[in-house]
């Protein structure tokens, strides 16, 4: 995370801090109210500025937000996901795994979205779901042994994710804003 975020976060915080504090009895509005507007000022500002990306570790965020990333990373490891109340796609396609593979921590509260994954790779399920749900759309290949593995860890609470190989055209032309 760059510096350049911090002042932002900072004036995100100092707004709902500033609502909290001027809020009249009615509106009932908590500290954990102001820290979540805050929070969620500064972290949907965040991810829209992160379409595509290099690196070869990653975190994404959505919250009250729609997420649209798609990697090109030579030595994907892994990242982090973070959906709450959004969600969107991550597109892993045109990335190329580390050898020893890579592992995708997700946390998903009442969000979610697309994994979108070649049809080579073997993707491996270890997400504890509540109420929700991680499911493998593509066609239950046998894949070899040594294909590329991404093994999925985290939580899905009240929503989930969908393992894909391509996303519906009209959902791929309006996240990433590719041609017809």
């Amino acid at each position: 995370m760059t510096r350049i975020w911090f002042p932002i976060y900072g004036l995100s915080l100092l707004t709902g801090v500033a609502l909290w504090l001027a809020a009249p009895a009615r509106w009932q509005l908590d500290p954990a109210q102001a820290l979540l507007f805050g929070s969620g000022l500064y972290f949907g500002a965040l991810h829209r500025y992160v379409r595509r990306g290099l690196a070869d570790e990653v975190q994404l965020v959505a919250i009250f937000d729609q997420l649209a990333f798609r990697s090109d990373a030579r030595s994907f490891r892994g990242g982090s996901v973070d959906c709450w109340f959004g969600g969107g796609a991550v597109d892993l396609r045109d990335a190329t795994l580390d050898p020893d593979g890579a592992t995708l921590r997700m946390r998903t509260i009442f969000g979610g979205g697309q994994i979108v994954v070649p049809e080579s790779w073997r993707v491996v399920n270890d997400v504890v779901v509540i109420a929700g749900g991680v499911a493998d759309t593509r066609s239950p290949a046998d894949r070899p042994d040594d294909a590329p593995e991404l093994r999925l860890e985290g939580l899905a609470a009240f929503g989930g994710f969908v393992i894909a190989s391509e996303l519906p055209a009209g959902a791929e032309q309006a996240m990433f804003h590719t041609p017809a």
